[in-house]
């Protein structure tokens, strides 16, 4: 829905909930604050930061991973409705 003129959204006031959680502001690898262009277009740098998120829940993520597949029941291939019965 990406306009090719304009360069904007045509369903930015109504878009799904993918395109809303899309694009916050999130340090990359090197520490650098990467942001969807599309959604600051007109955002002063201060403005990006204030948006930044936070990752704080990824070394969670990561333990939980570890722990995940550190466990035999979960050695074989997972399907959805199978792990949903467990």
């Amino acid at each position: 829905m990406l306009d090719p003129v304009t360069g904007t959204c045509d369903l930015y006031a109504a878009r799904p909930v993918q395109c809303r959680t899309f694009g916050p502001p999130m340090r990359d690898e090197e520490g650098h604050l990467t942001v969807c262009e599309l959604c600051f277009t007109n955002a002063s740098a201060e403005e990006v930061a204030r948006c930044e998120m936070d990752q704080g829940w990824r070394p969670l993520e990561d333990a939980l991973i570890a722990q995940a597949e550190s466990d035999p029941v979960n050695a074989a291939p997972t399907l959805i409705a199978f792990a949903l019965t467990r």
